[in-house]
C-alpha cells in the first residue's frame, strides 16, 4: 500500500503541508542562495564602487557584481550545507531537509561557486590604469580573502563566540572588494583618491561592525525562549552604530568633501536625515523585540536591519556624490527586487 505523502514528509523530518514539499529545483536553490538577500550585496558593491571611482562604469562594476553574487550566493548555500544537521531539528522546512536539495549537491556548488568568484577576480586586474600598479592584484586578493571567510565561518567558527565577527568580516571584505578597482581619477585636488580611500575603508569597517551586531541577534533566532539582555546589547549596538554613521558623515562631508572657507551644511544635514528615515523602522522593530522576546519579533529586526543595508547605501552615495542624487536612487531602488523575491525565498 503506497505511504501517503504527508507521513513521507513526517519520515523527512518536515512539518510542511504536502502542498509545500515538492517545490521546483530551481526554487529550492534559490532559497539555499537567500536570494533575496542578494540586493543587499549588490548595493554594497555599488556604494563602495562609487567611493573611490566618483562614477559608475559599467566594465569593472559589472565584473565586481558578479563576484560579490558568487560569494554571497555560495556562502548561503555553504551556510545549509554545514547546518543541515541542526536544520532538520530547529529549520526542517529548508531545502536540504526537506530534501529538495542534497547535501553533497550543496557542497560541491557552494564551493564550486566561491572558487568561480575567485576565478573571475582574475579577469578585473587588466582593467587597471597603469597609474595605480600597486593595486594589481587587489580584487583577487581581496575575493580570496573573502572566500577564506566564508569557509572559516561556516565549516569552523559558526559555533564559537567569534562568528559574528566573521560575518561582519564577510561584510566589510565585500565592500572593500567593490573598492579594489582603482582606476584613473582626475581631480582638482591631489589627496581627493586618499580621502576617498580613507572613506571606503571607514564605511566598509562600521558595516562590518553593523552586521557583527546583526548576526548576534539572528544567532538564536529559531529558539523559542530568546535571552532579553542579549537582545538588549544587540539593540544598543545597533543604535550606537547607527548614529555613529550619522555623526561619522555629517563630519566627513564637511572635512572631505567641503573643505572650504565657508562650508555648506546642507549634504551633512541631508545625510543626516536620510540615515535618521533608516534607522527608524530598526529601532522601532528593535525594541519591540526587547519588549517581547520574541522569535517572530527577533526575526522582523533582522529582516529589517538587513533591507537597511540597502537605503544605508544609498545615503552614502548621496554623500559622496550629492551633485548625481540618481546614483542614490538607483541603489535605494534595489529594494524592487528584495521584495519581489522574498516571495520566493526567506530572508534569515
Amino acid at each position: 500500500m503506497p505511504v501517503p505523502l504527508a507521513q513521507r514528509c513526517v519520515r523527512m523530518g518536515s512539518m510542511a503541508t504536502p502542498s509545500a514539499t515538492r517545490p521546483s529545483q530551481f526554487r529550492a536553490w534559490l532559497q539555499l542562495m537567500r536570494i533575496a538577500n542578494l540586493p543587499t550585496a549588490i548595493s554594497n558593491v555599488m556604494a563602495g564602487y562609487l567611493i573611490v571611482e566618483h562614477q559608475w562604469n559599467a566594465d569593472p562594476l559589472g565584473w565586481l557584481t558578479l563576484i560579490s553574487c558568487l560569494m554571497y550566493s555560495g556562502g548561503m548555500v555553504l551556510n545549509d550545507a554545514f547546518d543541515a544537521d541542526v536544520d532538520s531539528h530547529e529549520k526542517p522546512l529548508r531545502a536540504i531537509p526537506r530534501g529538495a536539495v542534497t547535501r553533497a549537491s550543496a557542497f560541491k556548488i557552494g564551493f564550486a561557486m566561491l572558487l568561480l568568484g575567485v576565478l573571475v577576480s582574475l579577469l578585473v586586474s587588466p582593467l587597471r590604469s597603469l597609474n595605480y600598479p600597486r593595486y594589481d592584484y587587489a580584487t583577487t586578493i581581496a575575493a580570496i580573502g573573502l572566500a577564506g571567510m566564508i569557509v572559516l565561518y561556516n565549516g569552523v567558527l559558526k559555533r564559537t563566540i567569534l562568528a559574528p565577527s566573521i560575518m561582519g568580516g564577510c561584510r566589510t571584505l565585500n565592500i572593500l572588494l567593490a573598492g579594489s578597482v582603482i582606476t584613473a581619477f582626475e581631480s582638482s585636488r591631489l589627496s581627493e583618491p586618499l580621502r576617498r580611500q580613507i572613506l571606503l575603508v571607514d564605511y566598509a569597517v562600521w558595516l562590518g561592525f553593523f552586521i557583527t551586531a546583526v548576526t548576534s541577534l539572528a544567532r538564536h533566532e529559531a529558539q523559542s525562549r530568546q535571552s532579553r539582555s542579549r537582545i538588549v546589547l544587540s539593540v544598543i549596538s545597533l543604535s550606537a552604530l547607527l548614529f555613529g554613521l550619522a555623526w561619522y558623515g555629517y563630519r566627513t562631508s564637511i572635512r572631505f568633501f567641503n573643505d572650504t572657507p565657508s562650508p555648506d551644511y546642507s549634504v551633512s544635514i541631508a545625510f543626516v536625515t536620510l540615515v535618521a528615515l533608516v534607522a527608524f523602522p530598526i529601532v522601532r522593530h528593535s525594541w519591540i523585540a526587547c519588549a517581547s522576546a520574541t522569535p517572530k519579533a527577533v526575526g522582523q529586526t533582522i529582516v529589517t536591519s538587513l533591507n537597511s543595508l540597502i537605503f544605508l547605501d544609498a545615503a552614502v552615495c548621496f554623500l559622496v556624490r550629492p551633485d548625481q542624487p540618481l546614483y542614490a536612487g538607483a541603489v535605494a531602488l534595489l529594494i524592487i527586487p528584495v521584495m519581489i523575491l522574498r516571495r520566493f525565498s526567506a530572508q534569515t
